[in-house]
């Protein structure tokens, strides 16, 4: 056995009774306590079978730390998840990584549409469903276009190029939707 007390005599001792308190008895009594795992008198916890003693107590393993959930920052949060509840402060950073366009002109926060992290699923179903006479062109604020779609629904080709768009809107992330055909205003693809 290991971890074996100071106390010599931890063998001929009896546990208390459950409900009692203080030091072991140190005579052995006929009736003792039943079986259980009680302090041994050196700060271990022994095994008593109701008529000896057993094994020491394993150590109790420490409890495993909590699982960390990474959280974001509410108003990240609002940005890229759509939350309702929390209002978005304001466009998700550009997915290039810097605030200036293309040509290298700052972007103007203020003249910035607001952010509807919505708008990137209705304008998709929009084209696949309704993309013949050019419905989600006309819900993204592009008015010639979407008459452009509805002159090219007498030719057919108007179905073919909403699906494609609507295929196109879906597959982007919500930063990507918003910086490309709110933001920048790109009509086509």
């Amino acid at each position: 056995m290991t971890n074996v007390p100071p106390n010599d005599n931890w063998r001929n001792q009896v546990p208390p009774g459950p409900t009692s308190v203080g030091p072991i008895p140190a005579a052995p009594t006929s009736v003792g306590p039943a079986a259980g795992w009680y302090p041994d008198g050196s700060g271990a916890t022994r095994w008593w079978d109701g008529t000896q003693w057993g094994q020491i107590a394993p150590a109790a393993a420490p409890a495993p730390p909590a699982p960390t959930v990474p959280t974001a920052p509410a108003a990240a949060a609002s940005l890229y998840q759509g939350s309702a509840t929390a209002p978005s402060v304001g466009p998700p950073p550009p997915p290039w990584g810097t605030w200036s366009w293309g040509n290298g002109a700052p972007i103007d926060r203020n003249l910035l549409p607001t952010y509807d992290s919505s708008k990137k699923v209705t304008a998709g179903i929009l084209a696949i469903l309704l993309g013949g006479i050019g419905v989600h062109k006309f819900y993204l604020g592009y008015t010639t276009e979407g008459i452009i779609m509805i002159l090219l629904l007498f030719c057919g080709i108007s179905p073919i190029i909403g699906l494609v768009e609507g295929i196109i809107y879906l597959t982007k992330s919500d930063p990507e939707f918003y910086w490309t055909y709110e933001a920048a205003k790109k009509p086509w693809f």
